[in-house]
């Protein structure tokens, strides 16, 4: 694939191993589908549901995140979905206390990387919808058919860590 300056930097590891990791990912996916090069995203949506992660997904989040702020922030304006845990509810609800601790884990991750949390299901609606023919990288279903066919984005399906690598 062709690669600029910056993302010839960023596989070389000038720029961090959280921007390595992600245009590495990012090269595989292409080399998948055959993309020839990159396309800039306007924003993402990444899928972070805590029952999906598990410890695992949350532990890979928390070690990107402790990295230093300028190798661990988002490039783009990045929006996840709602969390699966209500803080406040969560013994009224009968949630267990490993779901409550596994849910605030992932939320402290993700807004060190200047993920924002806002705590919709429709933020693309709502927050921060995309422009007409914006390109965009979501990491869910129902979000990529609703902005490709109502709101005029270009979006591909991109799994959690794709959403967050792009």
């Amino acid at each position: 694939m062709r690669m600029n300056d910056e993302e010839l930097a960023m596989a070389a590891g000038a720029l961090g191993p959280l921007r390595q990791w992600a245009i590495e990912h990012q090269l595989k996916v292409g080399g998948y589908f055959g993309a020839e090069d990159f396309v800039p995203v306007a924003q993402a949506h990444i899928m972070c549901d805590t029952e999906s992660l598990g410890d695992a997904g949350v532990e890979w989040l928390e070690r990107w995140a402790a990295l230093p702020r300028e190798q661990r922030r988002v490039r783009v304006p990045t929006i996840t979905d709602p969390r699966g845990t209500d803080f406040e509810k969560a013994k009224g609800l009968q949630q267990q206390d490993w779901m409550v601790t596994r849910e605030r884990r992932a939320v402290a991750a993700l807004e060190a990387m200047d993920v924002l949390m806002t705590n919709t299901c429709i933020n693309y609606q709502t927050i921060m919808p995309p422009l007409l023919n914006d390109h965009v990288a979501y990491g869910d279903t129902g979000v990529v058919i609703y902005c490709n066919s109502v709101l005029g984005a270009r979006s591909n399906f991109e799994g959690g860590p794709s959403a967050l690598a792009a």
